[in-house]
């Protein structure tokens, strides 16, 4: 699964199921990560919707891992890691990681990696409504594109990110 870190406040969902309490969720068949908080989805399920991961969590503890290991403390603070639920993207997601995994099966199978992304918060609901879109983005340096880094701190300090990512009340 992925879970991005992201500078924002906690928000007042119900505290989600941890991955100690369920390892394997259920949504109308389908099985979900184990912080989605299933009340705060939308009845539209073609909608996103976000949940805080719990401080306590150990997805919480891996995204600041994650996070954590090309970005100091004394460079940017984290105030809370926030979670997208996706019903139709998650089910696209599965989907296509089921396909890779037959197809690469034989060259020991697909591999999953977390990577980063930096970009303003104004920008944030729409990609999480319709995914990276590359009629979207703006020509850069490689070209029009959407661009992930291995590193965080590659998409926090990129000029790119300090030039339309500026901080909000909100992180």
């Amino acid at each position: 699964s992925s879970v991005s870190a992201r500078m924002m406040p906690p928000g007042k969902l119900q505290r989600p199921l941890d991955s100690q309490e369920a390892t394997k969720l259920r949504f109308e068949g389908l099985e979900v990560p184990p912080y989605w908080d299933l009340t705060a989805m939308p009845r539209d399920l073609s909608r996103h919707a976000y949940v805080d991961l719990d401080s306590n969590s150990s997805e919480y503890h891996h995204a600041v891992q994650l996070f954590r290991q090309t970005v100091p403390r004394a460079s940017a603070g984290i105030i809370g890691v926030r979670a997208i639920m996706h019903k139709h993207r998650w089910m696209a997601y599965q989907f296509k990681k089921h396909m890779l995994e037959q197809e690469l099966s034989d060259k020991g199978g697909a591999r999953e990696i977390h990577a980063f992304h930096g970009t303003s918060h104004d920008h944030i609901n729409q990609i999480c409504a319709a995914g990276f879109l590359r009629d979207f983005n703006q020509p850069s340096r490689y070209g029009r594109g959407t661009y992930f880094a291995r590193d965080a701190a590659y998409s926090v300090r990129s000029q790119s990110f300090s030039r339309c990512a500026k901080p909000t009340r909100m992180g």
